[in-house]
């Protein structure tokens, strides 16, 4: 198995325990915890505040993509059905929301009625958006389609 599929399992037993106790998915919490698993590994010397940073950085950035898998503003079509909530076909059981400035994974059942309305919206939106997208798309095909034949 490679590092970066040994760091990824790593991650998602995190979440998975996590949202196991409803825990939050906040990434930098998540990328300390981890990282704090292997300092015993950790480069000492002069260099080691740098290897310390681009090792966190690394496991933090691998860790908000996981979250953004799981709970990010990504189409149904992406998601894998563990992450659906039983009984519905496009609810999440995680949703990234913007607490104190900071985004964090939040189990659907401690959103706030407001957080559950700014989601409703932006898929709402995403919808009109993409609709409209692939009106324009259409409409360039036949545009294009005219021009080839004219």
């Amino acid at each position: 198995m490679s590092y970066q599929n040994r760091i990824n399992a790593e991650i998602n037993a995190e979440l998975d325990r996590r949202a196991a106790d409803n825990l939050g998915w906040q990434a930098e919490f998540i990328a300390h915890a981890i990282c704090a698993n292997h300092d015993d590994g950790l480069i000492r010397g002069d260099h080691k505040d740098f290897w310390t940073w681009c090792g966190y950085a690394t496991v933090r950035d691998a860790t908000r993509r996981a979250i953004n898998k799981r709970a990010g503003d990504q189409p149904d079509a992406d998601k894998d059905e563990q992450f659906i909530l039983p009984g519905y076909e496009h609810v999440h059981r995680y949703y990234v929301v913007n607490r104190n400035g900071n985004d964090i994974g939040i189990p659907v059942h401690q959103m706030t009625d407001e957080e559950i309305e700014q989601k409703a919206s932006l898929y709402r939106s995403m919808g009109s958006a993409c609709f409209s997208h692939a009106r324009e798309l259409q409409r360039f095909q036949r545009e294009r389609n005219v021009d080839v034949a004219a």
